[in-house]
């Protein structure tokens, strides 16, 4: 079913974590006793060696930091084996996200769900026409692939979580390469947000990044490294 995102009200984002301000405080209740099932973060914590890290990163804290993190990005993109040009740093995927949409000529999305808000957000903000495509059945919530397929006409933009939040469904890498293919056919996008996967075992698309021009991996350090 498509329709026409009306432009929503601008708030503040929120999509989980609590404010100690306005939620613990006024009750009284030590932030230690606290557990945050809102949050979907490494529950481990950060790893180790970080905390020695950010001490020394103050010695910076005088000077301002690279404009385009051309640090950063450079061992990133060594990381992942890309050359710095496939990489874009953001403040988180949701900056990344927002600033994105805008740039994209062909405003229309299709968007699995349940999925993560904020990709409704982004393309409602910017008046995109949004599909959405339920899931294949409601006992395990597998993706329709066909149903996709479908949806994949005139342009239009997947958005595919992998794995999905918050239904922990994984695509098949063969059925995420048909849809990347199918995408890149028809003159869409696919903007494929990996910040679970490393919780899982299925392999990363990055490496497809350099075989598809049609393909943008965000990927997010909050989940993985639990730094919120």
């Amino acid at each position: 079913m498509s329709k026409k995102a009306k432009t929503p009200p601008i708030h503040p984002p929120r999509h989980g974590g609590i404010d100690e301000a306005t939620e613990i405080l006024p009750r009284g209740i030590p932030e230690g006793e606290i557990l945050d099932f809102s949050i979907s973060i490494n529950p481990m914590g950060p790893p180790p060696g970080l905390r020695e890290a950010l001490v020394k990163a103050l010695e910076t804290i005088p000077r301002y930091p690279e404009i385009t993190s051309e640090t950063l990005t450079g061992r990133l993109a060594e990381t992942h084996g890309l050359s710095p040009e496939h990489v874009i740093v953001g403040n988180g995927s949701s900056d990344l996200l927002f600033s994105l949409i805008p740039q994209i000529p062909t405003r229309k999305a299709v968007i699995p769900y349940p999925t993560f808000i904020e990709y409704e957000r982004a393309c409602a903000l910017y008046g995109w026409e949004i599909r959405h495509v339920p899931p294949e059945n409601t006992r395990d919530f597998s993706f329709d692939v066909p149903k996709i397929e479908e949806g994949l006409t005139g342009g239009s933009n997947l958005f595919l979580c992998q794995p999905n939040n918050p239904t922990g469904r994984c695509i098949a890498p063969s059925l995420l390469e048909r849809l990347v293919k199918r995408a890149d056919k028809t003159g869409g996008l696919v903007i494929l947000d990996e910040a679970f996967l490393p919780f899982t075992e299925t392999s990363s698309a990055i490496p497809w990044v350099t075989r598809f021009d049609n393909l943008i991996i965000l990927r997010s350090m909050t989940k993985t490294y639990g730094i919120p």
